[in-house]
């Protein structure tokens, strides 16, 4: 099976877009078999989807992202190091697309069911003065999708607390997309607030320690939550037995367990990061989810 048209281009338009980027010049993608094969300045960039469920459903409704990176003797290297790579607003911007297109891609070559969840970085938000979303959206539409078919994670605490990031916000939600706020203090104002800036889902902040404190503020988290119209998603956890837990309590959305990473994560400096210069009715969501 040849990949259409539309993702051999994805690339090309990337470094179109961002004329001033440097790190396009180190960007790799392209098709290996059945495999995306994505990279940056000599490090290895591989996407890797967990599925999304609602109660009682053995198949996912969305696709969370999350990236693991490695060097070029396989070491495993922290994910956040291609955002230090980033020296200027163009690098940061065509970074942050160009990550967000490897999960669209992958999740595209593989024919996966559900949305998708991809993150928004912060600095990609501060190095944007408006219309948040329109370019993402035109990338998309060249691989068959729309904005509807995905929601961006943001940060809970940058979204409650900064003007420009809640302008973002809306600005996607403009655009067709839906936001997830990750990280939401267990205080009801907090929901409240999201609401209003027209968030979607929300998945708190465990925060407190003792089990027995955090159940109960866990519980009335909920009730505010579906009070106020928000989708709850469960915290992210390693075992599959937390996620029923989570179910159980009341959370309409649960996660696949995150494994967590075996390999210890290799501190890089910057100089030595690669070739980088310095610096049915069960496939579909519910319509209550739409």
């Amino acid at each position: 099976m040849l990949l259409p048209d539309p993702y051999d281009d994805v690339l090309e338009q990337l470094y179109l877009l961002h004329p001033r980027s440097v790190l396009r010049e180190l960007a790799v993608l392209r098709r290996q078999g059945e495999e995306l094969v994505a990279g940056l300045g000599g490090l290895n960039i591989t996407p890797h989807h967990g599925g999304i469920f609602g109660a009682y459903r053995h198949r996912p409704l969305f696709n969370e992202t999350s990236l693991r990176v490695t060097g070029e003797s396989g070491n495993h290297i922290n994910p956040d190091i291609l955002y230090l790579q980033a020296w200027n607003e163009a690098d940061i911007l065509f970074l942050d697309r160009f990550l967000r297109m490897v999960h669209v891609l992958h999740h595209q070559l593989h024919r996966r069911q559900g949305g998708l969840i991809v993150d928004v970085h912060p600095r990609h938000i501060g190095s944007l003065p408006g219309d948040h979303g329109k370019v993402f959206g035109r990338l998309l539409q060249r691989v068959g999708l729309t904005p509807s078919a995905v929601i961006l994670r943001l940060a809970a605490a940058p979204l409650l607390a900064e003007g420009h990031v809640q302008k973002a916000a809306r600005s996607f939600i403009r655009h067709g997309y839906r936001i997830l706020a990750e990280a939401v203090p267990q205080e009801p104002e907090a929901l409240s607030r999201l609401a209003s800036i027209g968030v979607h889902w929300v998945s708190p902040d465990l925060d407190i320690k003792h089990p027995g404190a955090r159940r109960r503020r866990l519980r009335l988290w909920l009730q505010q939550a579906h009070r106020t119209g928000l989708l709850s998603l469960a915290p992210a956890s390693t075992t599959q037995l937390a996620q029923e837990g989570f179910r159980q309590m009341g959370f309409l959305l649960t996660r696949t367990p995150s494994a967590p990473l075996q390999d210890a994560i290799t501190p890089v400096p910057m100089t030595r990061v690669g070739n980088m210069v310095p610096a049915s009715a069960e496939d579909n969501p519910p319509s209550w989810l739409l």
